[in-house]
């Protein structure tokens, strides 16, 4: 029988990964990129009731390798990106249906490159190609699975594929989902619970830590000063003038529901997350975009 395999490589893709309708049997396809990456995959192992099966791979080139080996038993493949010549060109090999999900705020960019010369030459191949600049257009993907099809819609008019639905919504999905506590476990709620009726002002980071955020969270003299590391960062030592460093395995969302419960004030510094659109207006949170102060996302 065939099966259906989900690659997933931060704990928000495990998130979505998981909300998606689908019949078959489900493979995690598990790929090493997020900090605490091998213990992560031992806990849903453990916990999980979700899959069939769970692959470990260190790399998303090693994972589709062998999934093109394996192609005649897929029948979907689930991916949170379809974008970029060298992930194309792999997914040229399998023959099994192709369907993106959401996974964050990229998924409702419609040009991912910036606009050079030389990246407008590339998007004018990739067209002839019969690929679009933006996830979900790669010219065999048959759909994307999405929490907002209204801003899809907005964002990428001329999106000609199938816009899907998960299973429920994304707030609903994490907090029915069994193994959640892989991502927020109860020792980080107890590290955290000193915080009760404190203010806090969290720097959520990007790819990299930038030093002038670290420096605006330290004008936050009554606060408690947090960084929350991008899930891909690993080996963080704590910065001079932060108080706590969370652990980049752990699920942001997760961690600001608690923190917007227990906290007297909370603040938080990104850089165009996809937390933004998941969560909740709460009087005690107030979210500062540090490239673009007009608009939270």
């Amino acid at each position: 029988m065939k099966k259906s395999y989900f690659l997933v490589s931060k704990p928000l893709h495990y998130i979505n990964a998981t909300n998606i309708p689908d019949d078959t049997p489900k493979v995690c396809v598990f790929i090493n990129n997020m900090a605490n990456g091998s213990s992560i995959f031992q806990e849903l192992k453990k916990k999980s009731g979700h899959w069939a099966e769970l692959l470990f791979f260190e790399t998303r080139m090693d994972a589709l390798k062998e999934l093109i080996q394996i192609d005649h038993l897929i029948e979907h493949l689930y991916l949170d990106t379809d974008y970029g010549f060298v992930i194309q060109y792999q997914l040229s090999k399998i023959k099994a249906k192709l369907f993106v999900y959401e996974e964050g705020i990229g998924t409702y960019r419609k040009f991912i490159r910036n606009k050079s010369f030389l990246n407008q030459l590339i998007s004018a191949a990739n067209l002839l190609l019969g690929n679009h600049d933006y996830i979900g257009g790669y010219k065999h993907t048959r759909g994307v699975y999405l929490y907002d099809e209204t801003r899809h819609k907005l964002q990428i008019e001329r999106f000609n594929k199938p816009r899907l639905k998960f299973s429920k919504p994304f707030l609903a999905h994490i907090k029915a989902l069994t193994e959640i506590d892989v991502f927020f476990p109860n020792a980080v709620r107890e590290q955290l619970a000193y915080l009760q009726h404190q203010s806090v002002v969290i720097y959520l980071t990007g790819w990299k830590i930038r030093q002038e955020i670290l420096d605006r969270l330290k004008t936050y003299v009554n606060h408690v000063k947090i960084l929350k590391p991008h899930p891909n960062l690993k080996d963080i030592t704590e910065p001079e003038g932060i108080d706590e460093v969370i652990d980049g395995y752990i699920l942001f969302e997760l961690l600001l529901l608690y923190l917007v419960e227990i906290c007297e004030e909370v603040i938080v510094f990104h850089e165009g997350s996809s937390f933004v659109q998941y969560v909740e207006n709460y009087q005690n949170l107030k979210l500062i975009h540090v490239d673009n102060p007009s608009n939270d996302y």
